[in-house]
């Protein structure tokens, strides 16, 4: 597989809970990307890629599989070492 523009393994995606909605995360949640598994579509410019929920601080939980667009934004790191949504990031309701 060719990589995809964007995204690469060790990337930390923000994931809004459009794509994968978590209960006790509704405004969306860290990911980093672990392995980059196939496209989903590549029309679409979707692929699927296995990762780790992170929380707050970075710290790993869940792994889960997920199929994302190749321009899905990063998650960025906030004042004393905690990741949060990109700028300009709305939750989609």
């Amino acid at each position: 597989m060719s990589q995809p523009d964007d995204i690469e393994e060790g990337d930390v995606l923000w994931i809004g809970p459009d794509i994968h909605p978590v209960p006790d995360r509704p405004d969306g949640f860290a990911f980093r990307v672990v392995y980059l598994l196939g496209w989903g579509d590549p029309a679409l410019r979707l692929i699927w890629v296995r990762g780790v929920v992170q929380d707050q601080r970075g710290v790993p939980g869940r792994y889960l599989t997920l199929c994302v667009p190749t321009e899905q934004r990063r998650a960025v790191p906030e004042q004393r070492g905690l990741v949060g949504p990109p700028p300009g990031y709305r939750r989609v309701t």
